[in-house]
């Protein structure tokens, strides 16, 4: 019964669309919706920009981050007339769908592919044992990531206490790159964008061995034939 009366004290006002205040009347659940909303956008861009400020390691986190929103986006729906969760990441996220004439990957799947290409592919080492994406021990090429959110920002979308918790489960899937964050990616962005991503990714690579071939070539007209011995 506790439960239930605390619950009801939030109820009631979120329900409120004709509240009289100083002689006027005043819908209180559209300011309420229109005031969440806001917020949300503001949540989701505070997440989106989190994980452009780092590698494509923090997949894990932005997924806990967009599952937190998501549900709160639900419960608060109950009451609220709030714009859909989808339409809102669609738009933060600038991913236009594939049949709009201005149709362009979005800002999570190029920070993705920059990542890679910029990052992953030459500064990591597989390792067959954990078959995971591990730093070398020398980077060979400085990859240059945006500035992270504000603190406060950050604090402010899950609570100071919630954020540090936060922290700490990212932490265990930060340092390396494996199964965990491809079927995460595959959560966010879909199968549909997939093939695209891995195209765009292979065109990269290609072109970067084609301009090695040429290096290669140059270098075998000038090294001694070296003569196997017999076997």
């Amino acid at each position: 019964p506790y439960l239930t009366w605390c619950q009801r004290r939030y109820d009631l006002p979120l329900i409120q669309r004709n509240a009289q205040i100083l002689g006027r009347s005043v819908d209180v659940n559209f300011l309420l919706g229109r005031h969440l909303n806001d917020k949300l956008r503001h949540d989701i861009e505070c997440a989106i920009k989190r994980f452009e400020s780092a590698s494509v390691c923090g997949l894990p986190e932005l997924q806990l981050s967009l599952d937190i929103l998501s549900s709160t986006h639900k419960q608060l729906s109950k009451y609220l007339d709030l714009d859909s969760f989808t339409d809102m990441l669609a738009e933060i996220d600038e991913n236009f769908a594939p049949s709009s004439v201005v149709s362009r990957r979005g800002r999570i799947s190029s920070h993705v592919v920059y990542s890679l290409v910029c990052d992953i592919f030459p500064n990591y080492s597989y390792n067959f044992y954990t078959q995971r994406f591990v730093p070398s021990p020398v980077s060979l090429q400085q990859c240059a990531y945006g500035n992270p959110p504000k603190r406060t920002a950050v604090e402010h979308m899950m609570g100071s206490v919630s954020a540090k918790a936060h922290e700490r489960v990212g932490i265990l899937t930060r340092g390396y790159f494996g199964r965990i964050h491809l079927e995460t990616l595959l959560n966010i962005i879909g199968y549909a964008e997939l093939p695209r991503l891995v195209d765009e990714c292979l065109q990269i690579l290609t072109d970067k061995l084609q301009d090695l071939t040429a290096y290669v070539v140059a270098l075998g007209d000038h090294v001694n034939a070296c003569h196997l011995p017999s076997s």
